[in-house]
């Protein structure tokens, strides 16, 4: 016995009346026995935690590009190794996934606000906030005015040698590569488009208040597929499509359908 722990126990039963306490190394060296087990258990599953992160795949990480610099950015496209990005009054293109960047303005007139870009091949169709269209067929070396809408252009698509617009007074149509323009969204209730996209043949088109709808006819007619969308009332603000699967961005988050919109699912 050390002394301090006698006269520690002498002392409890002296003054408090413990006549039977009885401290023993062997309790306190079993409760040191506990801890350690203790430690060890932790120290396991801390183990098996970390091992389970580590093999869960890192999430993509994003790093800023050498530029462009010129101001905001509002709207990206790309056609093969070209990337272009555009604020409200130039175009730049990088060919070096972002390393690098020239400024393709060029023959653009100014004032202008650019609200959309759509790369084919070394054409660029690129949309104003006053509906007009113009068309690079340099890779933005040079620009010309093609036509007009009725409204600010949002998106464009392109089925065969169809080119569509979105813009917020409804969908056209250009056979012509751009130079008529006809009116082609018949059954689409609030002609507010923000977004187009296609699978093969098949043209969505997203609109604000009103959900997605999905022409199978070159944009003769329209059929809204919103009844399967995750949430009845829903605020659209984008639409993708990657292979056959669509994506949609809205203010409840993305909703993402296999099989063009007859049903629908958080992503």
């Amino acid at each position: 016995m050390f002394p301090y722990y006698e006269s520690l126990t002498e002392l409890l039963r002296k003054e408090q009346g413990f006549k039977s306490l009885e401290l023993s190394f062997a309790s306190i060296a079993s409760i040191f026995k506990i801890t350690a087990m203790l430690r060890t258990v932790s120290l396991f599953f801390t183990t098996i935690l970390v091992t389970l992160f580590s093999a869960l795949p890192s999430r993509a990480q994003w790093v800023q590009t050498n530029g462009p610099n010129g101001g905001s950015f509002y709207t990206f496209t790309s056609s093969g190794t070209n990337l272009y990005a555009a604020t409200l009054d130039s175009v730049f293109r990088s060919t070096d996934h972002g390393l690098h960047w020239m400024d393709t303005r060029g023959t653009l007139p100014a004032p202008i606000l650019i609200t959309t870009l759509f790369a084919t091949g070394t054409n660029i169709y690129l949309g104003t906030s006053d509906g007009r269209i113009f068309l690079s067929t340099d890779s933005g070396g040079s620009w010309k005015k093609i036509g007009s809408t009725t409204g600010p252009a949002s998106s464009f698509a392109m089925i065969g040698t169809n080119l569509f617009v979105g813009t917020g007074d409804g969908i056209f149509i250009s056979s012509d590569n751009g130079g008529t323009w006809t009116q082609s969204d018949s059954g689409i209730i609030g002609i507010d488009v923000v977004s187009l996209a296609t699978i093969g043949t098949h043209l969505f088109a997203a609109t604000p208040a009103n959900g997605v709808f999905i022409s199978t006819n070159n944009g003769t007619s329209w059929n809204s597929v919103t009844h399967g969308l995750y949430y009845e009332y829903l605020y659209v603000t984008s639409l993708f499509v990657n292979g056959t699967k669509i994506f949609v961005g809205s203010q409840d988050g993305v909703i993402s359908s296999t099989n063009e919109g007859a049903t629908w699912r958080l992503a």
